[in-house]
Parts: C-alpha cells; sequence; structure tokens
C-alpha cells in the first residue's frame, strides 16, 4: 500500500448525516460526509469546505434556517439493522475492556507502576506530545496487561477510551480479521459522530467488513476521524485512545506486522490525529525488530529493576494482610516472618506473575491454610534459588511443578484429559469454547469427579462455580501456564504431549459423533454438511438441568463435528484404542465437513499402513452394490480406483484426477469419490453407502459441477510425482509445504 494511501481528495457529493456534538452533550449536529478520506493536509486545513465540496449537501445555499421539533437519532440504520448489529458479528465482545469473560481483569495494585502510570497519564494529557504510538514491552508476566487495563480504565472514567482489546491466544481472542471491526464497534459506542459516518460509509459498501484490515482500516478509522477532525467537530478536540494488548498473542506474525505497519504509516502521516495508540507485548524478535524502525512510536521496556521488586514487596505485603484478616483465628502474631517474606522475595523476584500465582497458592481457598501452604512453598525451593539467566521463566516454571505436585495420583489422569481437552479442542475451530458445564458433559463426567479435579487447577484458570458453569467457561489467566504444560523440557513429567492431547479429543468427539448419528441422523439428509441440530436431548447426559438438556445436548453435537479436524496425521499420534473405536464406527452419515472426513483416512493409511478398512478392491456384496451407484453417479463414465489414497490431495501434482475407494466393513462401508478439476480451488469430495443409489439431484448437481469446473473427462490428468514424506511436527508442516509446493 502506497505510503499515502491515508490521504485521500474529498469528492463532491456530500451527503447529511447526524452525529453527537459532544461525548458528554445531548444536543446533535450535523455532519457531512462525502464518504471518502479527507483532503490533504486536512489536519490544518481552513474550517470553512469550499463550494464544490459542497455543492450536493440537502441544504446548498441556504440561509436562515429554521428547525422545529427537530427529531435526535440515536441509532444510524443500514437495511433495517442498527450499526452495532451489522459490526457486532465481526467482533470480539470478549476483548473488551469490560467484558465479563475477563472478570475480574488484571490491574496494577495499588500504589504500584507508579512511574510508567505516570508517563502514560502524562502522555494522554500533553498537547505538545512528540509521539502519538507508544510500545510497552516486557517479558511474560511483567504486569504489561495489568497497566494496560488501569490505564485503560482511567480513560474511560475521564471519555478518553475509544476502544480497547485483549488478545489471548488460550483464551481465543486472537482473530486478526476481527481486529478492525472490533475497534469501530467501541469507537462508535463512545463517538456518535463517528458511528453516523460509520453507518454512511456501510450503507455504501455493505461488503466492506469482508474486506482486508487495510481497507477496513482506511476507510472506516482513517478517513472518518480525518474528516471529523477537518470539520473541527468537537468530539475530536482531545484524541481518543485505542489500546491493544498482547498484540502478540494475535494470530499469525504477518498479522501483527500488518496491524503496526497500518498504525505507523497513520501517525508518520497524520501528525495530531485524534487517536492515540498503545500497544503492549512481549519483546518477540520480530515485533522488536518491526519497533526498531518506527522513529513515531515512544518505547518504554518494563525492566526488573529496584522500583519494580519495591512493587512486587508491596502486593505481597498487602496481600498477606489481606489472608491474615480472612485467617484471623489461626494465624500466628508475626506472619510471615522476615525470614519467610525474604525467602519468598528472593522467589519471586522475576515476572510479577510470580508473585500473584505465590498469593494464589498460598491462599488456595480449598486448601484454607495460609500458614501451611507458605511452609510448603518455600520448602520446594532451594536456597538460594538458581535461576538460569536464559531461562526467565524458571521461577514460575517451579512454582507451576510445585502446585502441580499437590494433585492427587489418582485424580491426576482426570486432570491430564480435562487439560488436553482445554488446550487442544479449541484449535480446531473458531466456534465457541464449550462452557464449564458443557465440557463436564462432553467429557461425561459427573459434577463431583469433575469439579474435584478442577479444585485443583484454580491457580491456573479461572474457573466459574457451578451455579454459574452452564454460561461461563474456563479461562487460563496466563498463557504462560499453556506454554508451560506444552513443553516437556519445562513441565518434565507433567507434559502434556501434543498428539497424545489430540488423540483424547478424537476419541470424546467420535464418541458423540456415533451417538449423534445413531439416535439421530441415520438416513442421509438432503444437505449432509448441515450445522443444524434440531433434534431431541442425548440421553443420560450426567449433569444437565431441564432448563438446560436441550442447549447443553446441541452444544455437545456441535463439538462433535468436528472430530474430523482432530484427526490429521500432523495432529494426532497413533493409538490403538482410536483406531480400534474406527474399526467400529459408522460412517455411512458423516457429519461435518466431508473435506475433513479424508484426514480420517490419512490418519489409518499413516499410522496403520496395512488397513484393510481403506481398500480399493470390492470384497463383498455392499462393495459391489457401491460400484453400481458409482456407474449412476458418473453416468457411467469411467472412474479409476485410487492408487495412493494415503497421500493428502493438496500435495498431488497434476491438473485432474477423479478416484475412488472404500472405507469401513461389511453394511457400514462408504465409497468415497474425489474430484479434482481444472477450474474448481478445491477438491471435491463425495460419499455413498449401500442405502441405496445416489438420488437424481445429487447427480445433476455433481455433473453440473464438473461442467463449471471444467471437467475435461480426465483426458488433462497428469501423472502423480512423488510425494516427500510428511513431518512430524504441525508448527512445521505449513513451511515444509509451502517450501515443497
Amino acid at each position: 500500500m502506497p505510503l499515502d494511501s491515508f490521504i485521500d481528495p474529498l469528492i463532491s457529493g456530500a451527503r447529511r448525516l447526524i452525529g453527537r456534538k459532544s461525548r458528554r452533550s445531548t444536543r446533535e449536529q450535523v455532519v457531512h460526509y462525502s464518504g471518502c478520506g479527507p483532503v490533504q493536509g486536512a489536519a490544518n486545513a481552513p474550517s470553512n469546505p469550499s463550494p464544490e465540496q459542497h455543492a450536493s449537501g440537502y441544504f446548498t445555499n441556504a440561509h436562515h434556517l429554521v428547525f422545529n421539533n427537530p427529531i435526535m437519532v440515536e441509532n444510524m440504520f443500514v437495511k433495517g439493522k442498527t450499526v452495532l448489529e451489522i459490526l457486532h458479528p465481526h467482533t470480539m465482545p470478549d476483548a473488551a475492556v469490560d467484558s465479563s469473560a475477563r472478570n475480574p481483569p488484571p490491574k496494577c495494585h495499588p500504589g504500584t507502576r507508579i512511574r510508567i502510570r505516570d508517563y502514560l497519564e502524562y502522555w494522554l494529557d500533553d498537547p505538545y506530545r512528540q509521539h502519538d504510538m507508544t510500545w510497552i514491552y516486557g517479558p511474560a508476566g511483567t504486569g504489561k496487561s495489568a497497566i494496560a487495563q488501569t490505564f485503560a480504565e482511567l480513560c474511560a472514567e475521564r471519555d478518553r477510551l475509544g476502544a480497547a482489546i485483549f488478545f489471548s491466544r488460550p483464551n481465543k481472542r486472537n482473530r486478526p480479521e476481527t481486529v478492525v471491526p472490533t475497534l469501530v464497534y467501541q469507537l462508535s459506542i463512545h463517538c456518535l459522530a463517528y458511528k453516523s459516518i460509520v453507518a454512511h460509509v456501510l450503507s455504501d459498501d455493505p461488503q466492506l467488513l469482508d474486506k482486508t484490515p487495510h481497507v477496513q482500516f482506511k476507510q472506516l478509522i482513517v478517513d472518518p476521524f480525518s474528516f471529523l477532525q477537518y470539520q473541527g467537530h468537537e468530539s475530536v478536540r482531545q484524541p481518543f485512545l485505542v489500546l491493544l494488548d498482547g498484540l502478540d498473542e494475535c494470530s499469525g506474525k504477518r498479522s501483527q506486522g500488518e496491524f503496526i505497519r497500518l498504525i505507523s504509516e497513520l501517525v508518520r502521516l497524520k501528525r495530531g490525529f485524534p487517536i492515540l495508540w498503545l500497544l503492549c507485548s512481549r519483546p518477540e524478535p520480530h515485533l522488536k525488530h518491526a519497533f526498531s524502525r518506527i522513529s513515531e512510536c515512544a518505547q518504554k521496556r518494563l525492566s526488573l529493576n529496584l522500583e519494580y521488586r519495591k512493587d512486587i514487596e508491596k502486593f505481597l505485603q498487602n496481600g498477606f494482610t489481606a489472608l491474615k484478616d480472612e485467617y484471623e483465628d489461626m494465624m500466628p502474631l508475626t506472619w510471615p516472618s522476615e525470614r519467610q517474606l525474604k525467602r519468598l522475595l528472593h522467589i519471586t523476584s522475576g515476572p510479577f506473575m510470580v508473585a500473584a500465582f505465590a498469593l494464589k497458592y498460598i491462599g488456595d481457598p480449598d486448601y484454607a491454610n495460609p500458614v501451611k501452604r507458605l511452609e510448603k512453598l518455600l520448602a520446594s525451593f532451594a536456597y538460594p534459588l538458581i535461576a538460569e539467566k536464559n531461562r526467565p521463566l524458571s521461577a514460575i516454571d517451579a512454582l507451576y511443578i510445585r502446585a502441580l505436585e499437590d494433585i492427587p495420583e489418582d485424580v491426576f489422569p482426570t486432570v491430564r484429559r480435562i487439560l488436553a481437552h482445554l488446550l487442544w479442542l479449541p484449535r480446531l475451530s473458531y466456534a465457541p469454547r464449550p462452557t464449564c458445564q458443557a465440557l463436564c458433559n462432553l467429557l461425561r463426567y459427573d459434577q463431583a469427579t469433575f469439579y474435584g479435579a478442577l479444585r485443583h487447577l484454580h491457580s491456573f484458570y479461572y474457573i466459574p462455580k457451578p451455579e454459574h458453569a452452564a454460561n461461563q467457561g474456563i479461562y487460563a489467566y496466563h498463557a504462560s501456564f499453556d506454554d508451560f504444560i506444552s513443553f516437556e523440557n519445562r513441565s518434565d513429567r507433567f507434559y502434556i504431549d501434543r498428539k497424545k492431547a489430540y488423540v483424547e479429543v478424537a476419541k470424546t468427539l467420535l464418541f458423540w459423533h456415533e451417538l449423534d448419528t445413531k439416535l439421530f441422523h441415520n438416513t442421509e439428509e438432503p444437505d449432509p454438511d448441515t450445522e443444524k441440530h434440531e433434534h431431541g436431548c442425548f440421553p443420560g447426559l450426567p449433569w444437565v438441568s431441564t432448563d438446560n438438556q436441550d442447549q447443553i445436548s446441541k452444544g455437545i453435537a456441535h463439538q462433535a463435528m468436528l472430530v474430523w479436524a482432530s484427526m490429521s496425521p500432523t495432529k494426532a499420534g497413533k493409538d490403538d484404542d482410536l483406531y480400534q473405536q474406527i474399526q467400529t464406527a459408522d460412517f455411512r452419515y458423516v457429519r461435518g465437513s466431508t473435506t475433513y472426513f479424508m484426514d480420517v483416512v490419512y490418519w489409518v493409511l499413516t499410522h496403520y499402513p496395512s488397513s484393510t478398512i481403506v481398500h480399493t478392491e470390492p470384497s463383498n456384496d455392499v462393495d459391489y452394490k457401491l460400484l453400481e451407484y458409482l456407474k449412476i453417479f458418473t453416468n457411467n463414465e469411467p472412474v479409476k480406483p485410487s492408487t495412493s489414497p494415503e497421500t493428502p490431495t493438496r500435495l498431488r501434482h497434476g491438473r485432474e484426477f477423479r478416484e475412488y475407494f472404500f472405507f469401513g466393513y461389511g453394511a457400514r462401508t462408504i465409497l468415497l469419490l474425489l474430484t479434482r478439476a481444472q477450474k474448481s480451488p478445491h477438491d471435491r469430495l463425495e460419499k455413498m453407502n449401500a442405502d441405496g443409489p445416489p438420488s437424481e439431484n445429487h447427480v445433476l448437481e455433481y455433473q453440473q459441477w464438473l461442467r463449471d469446473s471444467g471437467w475435461s473427462g480426465g483426458v488433462e490428468e497428469a501423472k502423480m510425482t512423488e510425494v516427500k514424506s510428511i513431518p512430524d511436527e504441525e508448527d512445521t508442516f505449513m513451511d515444509w509445504l509451502d517450501e515443497y509446493e
């Protein structure tokens, strides 16, 4: 995008829109907006626009107008919906500063982080500020989110908060395509004049929310605020704050870099723009490199200096005071002792989260004995604590291990299974994670067993009380625990292997998929990929009420449709129990994406290459019947049996192919037909079972797809080249694939 892309001339045809005269006033004023950006140099432009710029306004050349009983417009409508209704499906509501999903949010302890908080407050109010963009960075757990939350709340109290996004990878608040719409949504709430312009822009281009972030950023943020600034609108006399916290947890380094580039170009080209940008993140190498090239951005490093250590000491002392008040009847007069406090300060001298975690551990209400918990925690460390300089999280790792060691051996398998689903189930889809009660039922635990295991995880996760479990999920307090438990060199015997975790997820989802199809979907449906589950409740759910059993059943059925996505060979490892479950499963009425179903085939042939569940030679009456149905489906055109069903279709070189193979045993066998055509961006997978021949509509629809996709009847089919072996690690797979292709 050219550097001057934010500075476009106004065109004629300005239209009247209603905007709020002031954020604090109920009076309204007319906002003329053309739908394009401001004139070049709009920040310093004269307050009176030229006649050409307003030539087509509603009141051109009018004088001495009087409006009797004017109607104040609070909601701007686009095609029958308010602006906020249109924006909401594209946003991350859980990432807001006041979202209930983040309750309680991290905040600075009173009297701590004074220097950085004073800087931010001065920066907000300084009319002669040198930078309109600030980057706060520091290692994991140094309190970046607490500082961001505290400052955002201060700005909100002063009516200066425009928008705030708190990214979180483990809690799935990390989708880059939702970033700009989320900012626009929140800015629209805080500035009605801006909201009216957004309504106008979206009415002119209803598909704008499906376009790229840089297009959305320009048309929905840069241009409208530039126009308000050019017009001298009172709502932008003081700049709003826009906050992006945890930018390193936004999905994809490329997306992170794009947002930095968009913001940095804006602050460079539009000095004094009515938005101040505060970005907080870890000092990841790619982010340090990006910010090092931006002279318009102030950089503030959170260092572990003397002031920082004094803040931790104050935080711990106040925490101990609160515990002594709560457990007054069981506390020694001098608790903790000076020696205990000194040792604990030494242990928690690293990231702020170490101190916070230590207090959570000591004050865990399930144990209700802070004195013994402190003694146990200190006893687990050799004095002095050896902290490797190249492992800044060694202290927090030791605390995590100390807490996990308290889990009884007979309970830990249940804890491990819960953790496997908390860690890896959300990565299968952008769909909302299950609520606490839904997860309990998904895993087929009763409430007592489930919460008996969860009581050992309160230091790591927010766990709702049972009375709120139907509406609230389980959320990690900090991404560091997910990282800790996912790396063997950090978590040792508590390590949860990714491939084994996916196996656990696949077993769970396959069980429910089987039950769902047997009870409610045991006939072929018009749309086998439909996500609708308008059917009865699952029987025998261990923890439901009459009010929510239907909702929980539908949620479980929806999660079960993700089973195929969990079974890629790059995800799930070899497991005999899962293989046995596949062998006895009935796949005639597969639900969810049939394209993802090919991952089941690849999983079987990768880990069990001699398996006969995948075959091309007919061996019984069911197989021969399926071949007859295949002839009907293809109008007797020749179709080759697959020579390599174990090879993912995305790795096959060739312009066209059409091939089939069988999957399953006996009456449960299905025939899978794979087709690649010249003009189609995606391969097509068709599934047939022996219950009946394909319908006429199904055949016609497939033949139409062949024509539309430029199918040549296989004449142009190219010979498939040898495929390199697929790497084991998922995080290297796409790099390998890009290099290979």
